[in-house]
């Protein structure tokens, strides 16, 4: 167990408005979020970043919560502390960790 001071939702992409003839009308959508968890977000270090820089990918937090398999590469999450919005992005990698004390997954985006 661990200090969890953030919530974590999932951005779930908006059915946009369309017109009188089913055309979707451009930037008519809203996001919705979905609470996934309480979580606990980090400034990525540059040794971690300098390690997925090197891959051609681009990380900037990574992300603490209790075990979750219902996360998946590509889902776009947000991070909240009550009303101010901390971090948003695309999950790029996904790490469990389990042990006899340690059992929680560490996300990237």
């Amino acid at each position: 167990m661990f200090f969890k001071p953030h919530q974590l939702y999932r951005i779930i992409n908006p059915v946009t408005q369309t017109d009188g003839k089913g055309n979707p009308i451009k930037d008519s959508g809203y996001d919705m979020k979905e609470f996934i968890d309480g979580c606990f977000l980090h400034d990525i270090g540059i040794r971690e970043k300098s390690g997925y820089l090197g891959k051609g990918i681009e990380v900037t937090y990574f992300i603490n919560l209790e075990r979750n398999r219902n996360l998946a590469y590509g889902m776009e999450v947000l991070v909240m502390d009550g009303d101010d919005i901390l971090g948003r992005g695309k999950i790029v990698d996904i790490k469990h960790t389990s042990g006899h004390i340690n059992n929680y997954t560490t996300i990237y985006i």
